[in-house]
């Protein structure tokens, strides 16, 4: 049996300026982090020329079956899954599991991890020799052209490479990731002082919020707050290059206020739960990807991790412990098939 594992992610300043839309016009980059909330996958050959998939996560459970040969229906039932199915043109039965960490819509990049964790399957299975680079491309592809999805590139490559990161989006759409050069001491504090919430279903779906965020940008509206999100990126690098946690603190305590500029990422008990966090100690933080629901992050000041966690617990949020992942996408063999 073949098994993967893949990453999620925190993006920490920058994020929304990877969209395709945005980057066309100003070019894009994220500071961010991959963390240990996975996406397993695993895949065992079968010889009777049927392939079964199924998926599952701490809000749901779906399975479906099909035909080697069986031509491919996106009729949104596991139709990521099948998208990789076509791409490597499947010739043979297999038993797929796919298994999520993280509840749906939690804004930590979970549907391009699960791309990641895929392909890194059948890469590995069909000899493909796909690079790290190679996986983050097709997964972005397969969801902009297969599934239709309005998403941009920064959960591609963070999940598929991990680590501490600065990832460049340049106009013509080509990517350079950046392993950030910081002091293990830095990282290590940094690590305990975040806190990641899961606060709330979102109301919308995130591709109906950036279709409208970008929609807004094309007339004018959002440049501002997306001009000055790319900004932020760049200073959030810097201040970790230079192992400085405070000045890291001050943007990300700017983040939250131009995000907001995106539109459609909050919502009054979204603002209530940021100020309970900022009153009891946190620099800042924000919402994670679309916004407008999921989990959101809020770095806290020395010694002030305990009193934030309380507040926010004691406002409904649902802690979720976690670690930096340092590996990104993993795929072996194991008899066993174990997630782990």
């Amino acid at each position: 049996m073949i098994v993967s594992r893949a990453p999620t992610r925190i993006s920490f300043a920058g994020g929304g300026t990877d969209l395709p839309d945005i980057v066309k016009k100003i070019g894009g980059c994220v500071t961010s982090v991959a963390i240990n909330k996975y996406v397993y996958g695993s895949l065992k050959e079968r010889n009777d020329g049927i392939i079964t998939i199924k998926s599952v996560s701490p809000d749901k459970e779906e399975e479906t079956e099909l035909k080697v040969g069986e031509k491919i229906v996106y009729d949104g039932r596991l139709d990521l899954i099948k998208s990789v199915l076509e791409e490597f043109a499947v010739d043979k039965g297999f038993d797929i599991v796919v298994k999520t960490d993280v509840p749906s819509h939690s804004g930590l990049g979970a549907s391009a991890a699960a791309f990641a964790a895929v392909i890194g399957l059948f890469d590995y299975f069909y000899k493909s020799g796909m690079s790290k680079k190679e996986i983050a491309e097709l997964a972005f592809r397969l969801e902009i052209e297969k599934l239709k999805n309005k998403v941009g590139k920064q959960d591609q490559y963070a999940s598929a490479f991990g680590g501490l990161n600065f990832i460049e989006f340049k106009k013509d759409m080509s990517v350079e990731i950046k392993p950030l050069a910081v002091d293990k001491k830095i990282v290590s504090e940094l690590e305990q002082n975040i806190l990641l919430f899961y606060i709330a279903e979102r109301e919308k779906t995130a591709g109906e919020t950036v279709a409208s965020q970008t929609s807004a940008f094309s007339k004018g509206t959002t440049v501002e707050g997306f001009t000055r999100t790319k900004e932020l990126g760049l200073e959030a690098r810097k201040a970790l290059e230079n192992n400085d946690l405070e000045v890291f603190g001050d943007v990300i305590a700017k983040v939250w206020k131009y995000k907001k500029m995106f539109g459609g990422v909050t919502s009054p008990f979204i603002d209530e739960i940021y100020e309970t966090a900022v009153i009891n100690g946190a620099y800042g933080g924000k919402i994670s990807g679309a916004g407008g629901g999921g989990c959101g992050f809020w770095l806290c000041k020395h010694g002030r991790v305990e009193q934030v966690k309380k507040a926010l617990e004691e406002k409904g949020a649902k802690n979720i412990p976690f670690k930096f992942d340092f590996d990104g996408l993993k795929v072996w063999e194991d008899e066993q098939g174990c997630f782990s």
